[in-house]
């Protein structure tokens, strides 16, 4: 196995899922990924939920060839539930195996539960 290097400054950081605060299930806007090569890093910030009834988030990253119509989900691509504990979790994604647009889903459930979260996606450019 040969190591590869790569430039720090083709290192792009974007966000799949703004830092906000949810009580219900969102469904992300499309992100192209059509001027990005190798793995990608999605890094999962959350506070612990809070409600009753086990609070639970469910987050998955979806793709699809075109921005628009109907996301599949992708072969190892969901974090852990969060539930009552706080968590930061990272998913490494071969772009070069997944479709053109990524989107980033969240399933919230429980009793009045709210999260604090966000996606964050590290990519290396194809062009530097």
């Amino acid at each position: 196995m040969g190591v590869s290097i790569i430039s720090l400054e083709n290192l792009d950081v974007f966000a799949g899922q703004t830092l906000a605060t949810k009580t219900s299930n969102t469904n992300g806007s499309a992100k192209d990924l059509v001027d990005y090569e190798g793995d990608i890093l999605l890094i999962l910030t959350s506070t612990a939920g809070t409600g009753t009834d086990t609070p639970t988030l469910t987050v998955k990253v979806k793709d699809n060839d075109e921005s628009t119509g109907s996301f599949a989900d992708i072969t190892g691509g969901q974090f852990e539930a969060v539930t009552d504990t706080a968590s930061v979790q990272k998913i490494v994604l071969n772009s070069n195996e997944i479709k053109r647009y990524i989107k980033i889903n969240s399933i919230i459930s429980g009793t009045s539960p709210s999260f604090t979260y966000s996606v964050d996606v590290v990519a290396c450019k194809k062009y530097g």
